[in-house]
Formats: C-alpha cells, structure tokens, sequence
C-alpha cells in the first residue's frame, strides 16, 4: 500500500481517517496485515485511541509470526467496507496486554486509503476501430496488440503470436492508444498469458500497470468513466 501512488483516493483529514478506523473496529470488520516480506496475519481492531492517536490491535496465536510482527518497522492493513477496499500503513508497533489477551498498539495512520471499485473497474473496449497497442520487453523486442480491456490498474491484450519474452512476471513497455486521450507510454508487469480458443487462436495477456504516475492514472480513469457512461446510455436505450 502507497498512499502517495494512491493519493486521489486517500483519505487524509483526521476526523475522517478516525471515522473510517472505528468503524472497523464497531463491526469487527477482518483485516490483512501484511509485513516482513510477505507475511501477514488476519486481525481485527480493538480500539481506537483518539486521545492518545493510538490504535490498538488483535495479534496472531503463532508467537513466531508475532515476534516478526513486532519486529517489522512497516505495517500495511487492508480491510473491505462496504465492499470497497480500504488500506493504511503504520510504523512498529509494540505489545500491550488487554483484559482478554495479548494485544499490539501503533500509531494512528496519517491518511486512508479508499480504492473505490471504480478505480479497479475493467471496461471493455470497443472491437472497432481496434485500439492499438505496442507490447515492449527489456530487450526492444516489439508485438503489435489490440486492447481489449482497460482499468487504471491494467489492460487486457490479444495478440496473434507474442514475440520476445512473453513469461508471466516479465517487465514490459506498453505504448497505448486511447481516443480522446492519445499516447499513453507505461510500466507494466506481464501477469497471465492464456490461448483463446476460436478458428484463429489469438494469445491474449493480462498485464499489471506499475508505478503509475498520477496525470496518466487521472486519464486512464477519465477515459474508462467516459466508457461506463457510454456503455449505461446504450444499456438504458436497449432496454427502452
């Protein structure tokens, strides 16, 4: 979780942050803690401390996990409210005892971040005319794309044969195409690459966008907005 890659949806005035925090507590809400390099634990919030700016956490039964959680100088929790995904960092925290158990306090997070479904929404782009896109891996190597889906998270591509290295987790350029938005260059990392079944078998490969910079996100979500309004007007003039 980076609040500052995700700063147009972070919550970032205390009362709001605090607002969010007790309501995970209020409804034992199950939230991920990761930290150490891919561990992570399943928890709840006990208290928020609005006094002292302090919140107050379950720990994990496994006194291995919790002496490397206590160890980690970050923590990254995530949470689904309302079927939206909520997440916050904070730094070290340390071991208190509760009346029923064992428990861990940190500092109160500076913001939230609330990644509405939206920003993860993958429309589906319009087959004609066909938006292009270049596919570039570390070695120059160039496949011609179509895109067919796009979110400000990742895009989804076919291609008749990839060229270059086409193995999940390699890093790639993509050079995109939008209508109304033009050139898009960005970062991305190959996540899934499946065969579609069909008379002429076409490659089609997911990628993930990494390192985002925020004017490009703000006009990737632009653009998949302008579809979802698109897509609703056509919907609603079919319906009647």
């Amino acid at each position: 979780m980076n609040d500052v890659a995700h700063a147009d949806f972070a919550l970032l005035r205390p009362a709001e942050v605090v607002a969010i925090l007790e309501r995970l507590q209020r409804e034992r809400v199950p939230t991920t803690i990761a930290f150490d390099d891919g561990h992570a634990i399943v928890s709840s919030l006990l208290e928020v401390r609005r006094e002292t700016q302090a919140l107050v956490f379950d720990v994990a039964l496994d006194a291995e996990q919790n002496q490397r959680l206590f160890a980690s100088r970050t923590l990254t929790f995530t949470a689904l409210l309302d079927h939206v995904q909520v997440g916050f960092e904070t730094g070290t925290p340390r071991a208190i005892a509760m009346g029923d158990g064992p428990a861990a306090v940190v500092a109160l997070p500076a913001s939230v971040v609330r990644l509405q479904r939206r920003e993860a929404f993958r429309a589906a782009l319009p087959l004609q005319p066909p938006i292009r896109c270049t596919v570039l891996d570390r070695d120059g190597h160039a496949t011609l794309a179509q895109a067919i889906d796009l979110s400000a998270t990742g895009a989804g591509l076919v291609v008749d044969e990839p060229t270059g290295d086409a193995s999940p987790g390699s890093a790639h350029e993509l050079v995109l195409s939008l209508p109304d938005v033009g050139r898009v260059d960005l970062d991305a990392t190959l996540r899934t690459v499946t065969t579609a079944a069909g008379p002429t078998p076409r490659v089609r490969m997911g990628f993930r966008f990494e390192s985002l910079p925020r004017p490009i996100a703000q006009r990737i979500q632009r653009y998949v907005q302008h579809l979802e309004v698109h897509q609703m007007r056509i919907l609603k003039k079919r319906d009647g």
